[in-house]
């Protein structure tokens, strides 16, 4: 199974692209195993006729069309790519972009052709399924998961150091359960050990430890720039003080996976963090919720959908709350501040639900998709703004 990692930075690069030229937004949900995999292409295929047909419509000519949809036509035809699905693909293109993302998730069919990117499926990703890394540091493999609720795979840090014996030959500096000597400062001559967790561990051995976990660190730093998913880390005990010290990953939480993770599997891996992590989100949703009762008073926060696509595109949005999948096609004129709301998808209209969480967070606010049950309103849609 074939997992993208969808990144903070890629989103906002998308949230940001030009809007002088069509955007073709494609989501499809599909099979990860077995015979139901040959549909998966039939159904982008599917897709990218109505996304033909839309441009069509909307004044490019042939040529145009097909230029812009080419990527599109030349991955349909790369059968080994609809062999190694996640469970969600996103397709989304313009003249000058292409990208994919394959995210285990199941997205709801849809094709969007228009001025910006259709990305509520992504956002909604990002949140409601809550997805986190776990980091595994053990002897004899270091690995990256990425996770959501259901489903978790490992990734490929370019540069990060995989095998901690291999690079550091620790069997040689030490044997398993034996007393380590070092020389401490200012006791020339004499002995004296560290203990660290159930092993001891002596000063060169703990230097060198630290040494690869910033060399780990220093990877993931790179790869996983301007990102804040929860991290776990899943070590013995001794490894977590001496990983913590270096880290920078803003997104690292407190609690971890004790113990060796050569001993289980990333399935078991993934359902112990996910134990954890739930807890982390659910705690998130209820303090933002009890800081949007503590603020309705004093009237900072919204609940209709007009008013929050005019705080959305003002900036003046701190937090945003969307129940649900629920869609509110329309359209938008931020000169004259004017909300027209359809009954039905046309061409060229624009989800509000969706203009709304791209400008938030393009404001630097905070989105989050929650059952519409859950939301501090009646309704689909609610705001904490920021004055």
């Amino acid at each position: 199974m074939a997992v993208d990692l969808l990144t903070q930075n890629a989103l906002n690069k998308l949230i940001e692209s030009s809007k002088d030229s069509f955007h073709v937004s494609i989501y499809i949900g599909t099979a990860k195993t077995g015979p139901e995999t040959r549909k998966n292409r039939i159904k982008f295929k599917n897709l990218l006729d109505k996304s033909e047909k839309d441009l069509l419509s909307a004044g490019l000519s042939k040529t145009e069309t097909f230029s812009l949809l080419e990527k599109a036509h030349d991955l349909e035809e790369n059968l080994e790519y609809w062999n190694d699905q996640a469970g969600g693909l996103a397709v989304l293109l313009t003249k000058q972009n292409f990208s994919t993302f394959r995210l285990p998730t199941d997205f709801k069919e849809n094709v969007i052709v228009g001025k910006e990117y259709f990305l509520k499926p992504l956002i909604g990703f990002l949140t409601s399924d809550n997805p986190f890394f776990i980091l595994a540091l053990s002897k004899n493999h270091t690995k990256l998961l990425f996770c959501t609720k259901q489903n978790c795979k490992e990734l490929e840090p370019p540069g990060m150091p995989l095998n901690m014996e291999k690079s550091l030959d620790l069997d040689t500096i030490s044997q398993d359960k034996q007393h380590f000597p070092g020389t401490s400062e200012g006791t020339r001559g004499q002995t004296s050990a560290v203990q660290f967790g159930h092993e001891p561990i002596d000063d060169i051995k703990k230097q060198l430890l630290t040494e690869y976990f910033s060399d780990v660190n220093r990877s993931l730093e790179n790869y996983l720039k301007n990102e804040d998913k929860p991290m776990l880390i899943a070590a013995v005990d001794y490894y977590l003080p001496l990983y913590r010290k270096v880290n920078t990953y803003k997104g690292l939480i407190n609690e971890s996976i004790e113990g060796s993770p050569d001993d289980i599997s990333n399935k078991e891996l993934h359902d112990k963090g996910w134990e954890i992590v739930q807890k982390h989100f659910s705690n998130k949703v209820t303090a933002v919720k009890e800081r949007y009762e503590e603020l309705k008073s004093r009237g900072r926060t919204v609940s209709n959908i007009d008013t929050v696509v005019n705080a959305a595109f003002s900036g003046n949005i701190e937090t945003l709350f969307v129940g649900g999948n629920k869609e509110q096609w329309g359209k938008y004129d931020p000169a004259l501040g004017e909300v027209i709301k359809y009954t039905r998808q046309r061409p060229q209209s624009e989800d509000l639900f969706d203009l709304a969480t791209k400008h938030t967070l393009l404001h630097k606010g905070s989105v989050y998709f929650i059952d519409a049950e859950k939301l501090p309103e009646k309704g689909s849609v609610a705001a904490i703004l920021r004055y």
